[in-house]
């Protein structure tokens, strides 16, 4: 709940329009300041979401997955192998029609 708090902080501070021509260029600091921050918070944990589509049922899935628990940090041994995942469905969301 802290880490959103700080996230909504971070995007609260608008960027200010200054007059002439250096107004444009702090503008856009500002927002790359935001975007790096809010980056750096979704690299700051120790889990990485893999997003799985086209799955034989149909479904697609999402699976948190530790880092500590992987031979890879990069995750390139995940790139081509085939994985049986064990798991249990936490909650199902439905398409809008």
């Amino acid at each position: 709940m802290a880490q959103m708090m700080e996230i909504a902080e971070m995007f609260d501070k608008a960027p200010k329009q200054l007059k002439g021509k250096g107004g444009q260029n702090n503008e856009y600091k500002v927002m790359r300041q935001q975007m790096l921050q809010f980056s750096d918070s979704l690299k700051a944990g120790n889990t990485t979401d893999l997003t799985i589509e086209g799955l034989q049922s149909g479904h697609n899935a999402l699976i948190t997955v530790e880092t500590a628990f992987l031979n890879d940090p990069q995750m390139s041994d995940l790139v081509d192998g085939n994985f049986r995942v064990l798991g249990k469905v936490i909650r199902s969301v439905g398409e809008k029609r």
